[in-house]
């Protein structure tokens, strides 16, 4: 096939073939090509004034402007798709590249601009242009002009002097609702023992809870009080929460609409105060509700329960939008969330009630505002 495109390009064979041929080299702007030198007729000359939309908004803001000539050159071929009568010119895009050129102030109002470009070309092109100041905030620039848009871009060639005035009109971005789910990246399950008899001493009470595990609830265990040598131990478990705010504190200009904590509950056993076993079935809980820490457990917690302030009731979703609206204005103050045990007393019996904690999520959701120094 190698030696087929080589006589495509020296012959005119390739007709039959409906193979094209190109008819100009492809070349960037000046200095882009290693040892180019542009000749005179090859230069191009732009010029033209560019106008801020809408007029009765201040524009003063806008430092700088720079145009932005995107140049996509032109390359003419011969297509003859099923043989030499069929053959037609067709004419495609070959190489793009941008040209940027800084627009000059004519009205210190910034609504009146005046740019001048010259770039190399080496032969038929068209051309977008486009315009944005500096700083750019979060506007969106349209291209309002009768040609030099995608839709109608503004044909040029090699010696061509082209004036292109064009307007753009600077559009505020409408408020974007965003929702985010973030997942804890700090758990933890907080276990306190409590014990009586003469012998309360030799009490070693193994740990109920899994490693790694996040659970909730409580295990007593059940006892003949009359009896001489006794071990009562109790435990009451809780679950901790860490959520790392800090991307959705970067976010400029949101207001919060909403934030609910939610997870799922796997209940794993339960027992009367007798020590009998219960039957599971839906609906059944061992959470009684949600605090906000007020110590921090995350680097490191020894025993025991983890102080805590309350927050909502219930074994959710919980909705607490006001807290985490605290926590990121003051996020030192965040130390995360407590699920709390249905029942956190030391009662003496043989009641349990043990669940573990699934798939913790805080679901935010805002709205962001553009960042624009004028609304209008």
């Amino acid at each position: 096939m190698r030696h087929t495109t080589l006589a495509c390009l020296l012959t005119s064979s390739c007709l039959a073939m409906g193979i094209a041929r190109p008819a100009h080299a492809l070349s960037g702007p000046i200095g882009t090509g290693p040892g180019d030198i542009p000749k005179l007729s090859d230069l191009v000359q732009m010029s033209g004034n560019v106008k801020l939309k809408p007029s009765k908004a201040d524009m003063s803001w806008c430092g700088a402007l720079t145009v932005t000539i995107h140049v996509q050159e032109l390359v003419s071929s011969i297509y003859c798709p099923s043989g030499p009568l069929t053959c037609q010119p067709v004419e495609a895009v070959g190489n793009e590249y941008d040209v940027d050129a800084d627009a000059i102030a004519v009205t210190i109002d910034g609504h009146h601009w005046r740019y001048q470009s010259t770039f190399s070309l080496n032969g038929p092109a068209q051309v977008e242009l486009s315009a944005h100041c500096d700083p750019a905030w979060d506007y969106r620039y349209k291209t309002r002009a009768i040609v030099g848009t995608p839709a109608h871009p503004l044909r040029i060639a090699p010696g061509d002097k082209r004036k292109a005035s064009f307007r753009v009109k600077l559009v505020v971005p409408p408020p974007e609702t965003r929702t985010v789910v973030l997942r804890p990246v700090g758990t933890y399950t907080s276990e306190v023992h409590s014990d009586i008899g003469p012998l309360a001493s030799d009490c070693d009470p193994s740990p109920t809870v899994e490693s790694g595990k996040v659970e909730v609830g409580y295990l007593r265990d059940d006892y003949d009080p009359d009896a001489l040598f006794r071990c009562q131990v109790e435990f009451v478990t809780q679950g901790l929460l860490w959520f790392d705010l800090s991307d959705i504190q970067k976010i400029p200009h949101k207001l919060m609409l909403d934030a609910q904590l939610s997870v799922k509950e796997k209940v794993l056993n339960r027992a009367d105060e007798d020590g009998n076993d219960l039957p599971i079935a839906p609906g059944d809980t061992c959470i009684g509700g949600i605090g906000t820490a007020t110590a921090d457990w995350v680097d490191g917690w020894s025993s025991g329960l983890v102080p805590n302030d309350a927050l909502a009731d219930g074994r959710g979703p919980w909705m607490i939008l006001a807290q985490v609206t605290q926590w990121l204005v003051y996020p030192d103050t965040n130390e995360g969330v407590v699920i709390k045990s249905i029942d956190e007393s030391f009662t003496r019996n043989g009641a349990i009630c043990r669940s573990r904690v699934l798939d913790p999520k805080l679901t935010l959701k805002f709205v962001q505002t553009a960042d624009v120094p004028v609304l209008f």
